[in-house]
């Protein structure tokens, strides 16, 4: 890529125009790809403007023969996630993928230097934001050296990290650029997100919706309501900004509601996280900031993880500051014998509870041996056994220390292991439960003496949380993976 310019001539951008490349226009622009890059080839060119046509455009200047001069060009190809392989090597251009990787920019040297650059990229930009494309882009990637940092800062371009050196070459790093709030008119943005995920498929999926600033969640409290219940996930989360004055370069405030598909809830981990892993994917320059979220009653902070490996642009590890809420034990005899009564007839076995507490959010926290952890099994549980009691609002935890020495390939050990049963909230078993963890982590790092414990949760699909203790509060740290995008009419 040549090195892009930021001073302006009018009488040079009077004269140009911006068009698709034409298969005759290949000579050209390969002659201008080879002033600075040697290795560029003729077939690459010709691959992506028979591929990708769409993404393939031109700058010429108007000659004094009506014959066209190819002063620049941009093209690019479409990708389902970029690895850091693939910035030096030739992609298959992917027709449906989300991502529009730019492959080439390329300036004419003589003309360098005079604004060019940006009205290239700025043309190119809007070209893939408009209503022409089928399967719309959701974000734009390029791979530059630290030289071009300035230049795509300002174009709204986000640094997202180094890349791997290969083969001693000059150090380059991935930028990004989200295209979803420039395209979304009367729509509102909606995601899946996997939640607490080892990979794309596992964890707890969310939906996240995004809202537009001035919303009134008195007057919307219905709608998000239905739209939870079509989505039909555990949770849906809703967000949407909070005043620019409370915000800073720091940290950015936004608003945040969860409604199951039947009531609205004060609390979700998992849907916190997936809405904190949208924002650091779609805002740019987000990735240096802390995002506040401001739910019914409390603040949740969310900051990316130190030295994650965050290979897909799709893909965050998120550490997320919640309020500690640690059972408070029930030692009431019949208050015990009821709940002891309602477990078993609903997962047919005798469990024998160790400890029963119940925790601020209304949770149940059930503690059990490991042996009775494993008898609750997944078929023929009667849920509605667990409605039975009134002393509890939300849902049921059964836990049991790990204590098997049981590991993970890729996770390692777990502390404890946990399952979570909501009916009253309209989940029957919840996949991956980032709130309960506000009491499973201070209750397990108080009895295993440890300021740090992780998490699994013994769902069919599974997840695991990473739990960091302090006085008042719990960093639960998790990967979240966007499975899905689109707008919400």
């Amino acid at each position: 890529m040549c090195e892009p310019d930021n001073d302006t001539e009018e009488s040079l951008l009077s004269r140009i125009k911006c068009r698709p490349a034409q298969p005759t226009d290949i000579l050209q622009c390969l002659r201008l790809e080879k002033s600075w890059n040697p290795s560029a080839t003729k077939n690459d060119l010709q691959y992506r403007q028979h591929h990708a046509a769409p993404f393939f455009r031109c700058t010429v200047l108007e000659g004094d023969d009506d014959e066209d001069i190819i002063v620049g060009f941009i093209c690019g190809i479409r990708i389902d996630e970029f690895r850091d392989q693939d910035s030096q090597k030739a992609i298959a251009h992917r027709p449906l993928g989300t991502i529009l990787m730019i492959r080439s920019m390329v300036v004419a040297e003589e003309h360098r230097r005079e604004g060019l650059g940006t009205h290239m990229l700025t043309d190119y930009l809007e070209f893939v934001c408009g209503d022409s494309l089928k399967h719309p882009v959701s974000e734009v990637a390029i791979v530059a050296k630290q030289d071009y940092f300035n230049f795509f800062l300002t174009s709204g371009f986000s640094i997202m990290r180094p890349l791997t050196l290969i083969n001693g070459k000059d150090q380059q790093y991935l930028f990004q650029k989200s295209l979803e709030f420039k395209r979304k008119k009367n729509g509102r943005e909606c995601y899946i997100v996997d939640s607490f995920a080892a990979k794309a498929g596992t964890g707890n999926p969310a939906g996240v919706v995004l809202l537009p600033e001035d919303s009134d969640e008195k007057v919307l409290s219905n709608w998000m309501q239905t739209v939870a219940a079509e989505f039909n996930l555990s949770e849906t989360a809703f967000c949407w900004p909070r005043a620019a004055s409370e915000c800073s370069s720091s940290e950015l405030h936004w608003n945040i509601r969860f409604y199951t598909p039947t009531v609205e809830v004060a609390l979700c981990g998992h849907a916190t996280l997936a809405s904190a892993a949208v924002l650091y994917q779609i805002l740019p320059n987000s990735s240096q900031s802390r995002i506040v979220f401001h739910a019914l009653e409390d603040q949740l902070t969310m900051k990316l993880a130190k030295n994650a490996d965050n290979n897909s642009l799709r893909q965050r590890k998120i550490c997320m500051e919640f309020p500690a809420k640690p059972p408070i034990e029930i030692t009431a005899n019949k208050e015990k014998a009821i709940i002891s009564k309602m477990m078993k007839e609903a997962f047919s076995c005798k469990l024998e509870p160790l400890y029963v507490g119940l925790s601020e959010i209304g949770d149940i926290l059930v503690e059990v041996t490991r042996e009775s952890f494993g008898n609750i099994g997944f078929e023929n549980l009667n849920y509605s056994a667990l409605l039975e009691w009134d002393g509890y609002s939300r849902g049921i935890i059964v836990c049991s220390a790990n204590n098997t020495g049981t590991s993970d390939k890729k996770e390692g050990n777990s502390d404890f292991v946990s399952r979570f049963f909501g009916p009253k909230a309209g989940i029957n078993e919840d996949p991956v439960t980032g709130s309960a963890h506000c009491a499973l982590g201070p209750y397990f790092a108080s009895k295993l003496g440890k300021d740090s414990v992780v998490g699994k949760q013994m769902s069919a699909r599974g997840g695991f949380v990473e739990c960091v203790i302090s006085d008042e509060s719990v960093q639960l740290t998790g990967t979240a993976i966007t499975a899905m995008s689109g707008v919400l009419w």
